[in-house]
């Protein structure tokens, strides 16, 4: 439902702190177009808005491929918001394939901790269907990938791009490069 109580909460708190607000989205875009459609001015409030979604192209493993699971959800509100949206800046599935922590990395790392022990129990499934589904051998910060960008944008080098934004494109989770004025201009970082 895009008029829901967080759409309105983005539609006060932009209005409260007008350019001061940077959105992190890492899921749908259902509520971001929810509190565009509820303030038509709520993009020219926000300062800029960084996601963890989309493809350019398949996410293709040693098992089978990956969909994307964060534009392609609500389709239509994905298109109004990339469509609409000011200072976008997006992660992709693929920019995330950069860089792969390896499950034995992964122990090393936190095994010697007891909120590492913690964390390796609790993804041991994910880390485990992982493998057997896909066969990834490790885990790639998908979400974490963006906020990196955000904190640390010297990690990244920028690439701003024309993305056509069609229905039939995001319903797959596709941003697709299209001509010069074609869609919208957006950022799509990767690491260096």
């Amino acid at each position: 439902d895009w008029d829901s109580e967080s759409s309105r909460n983005l539609v006060k708190l932009a209005r409260a702190y007008p350019h001061e607000i940077d959105l992190i989205v890492t899921g749908s875009l259902t509520n971001i177009a929810g509190a565009f459609v509820l303030d038509p001015e709520f993009f020219s409030l926000i300062k800029g808005m960084y996601f963890m979604g989309g493809i350019t192209a398949p996410l293709i493993f040693e098992k089978k491929e990956m969909k994307e699971l964060n534009f392609s959800v609500d389709y239509k509100a994905s298109t109004l918001v990339l469509q609409n949206g000011e200072n976008l800046h997006i992660i992709t599935g693929n920019a995330c394939l950069a860089v792969m922590t390896s499950y034995s990395d992964f122990k090393e790392r936190l095994e010697n901790s007891s909120l590492g022990q913690y964390i390796l129990k609790k993804e041991s499934d994910w880390l485990a269907y992982n493998d057997r589904e896909y066969g990834i051998k490790g885990f790639y910060n998908w979400d974490m990938t963006t906020v990196l960008y955000y904190f640390y944008p010297e990690l990244f080098e920028d690439s701003l791009q024309w993305i056509r934004l069609m229905d039939t494109d995001l319903q797959e989770g596709y941003l697709i490069e299209g001509n010069e004025g074609e869609g919208n201009q957006i950022n799509l970082p990767k690491l260096k």
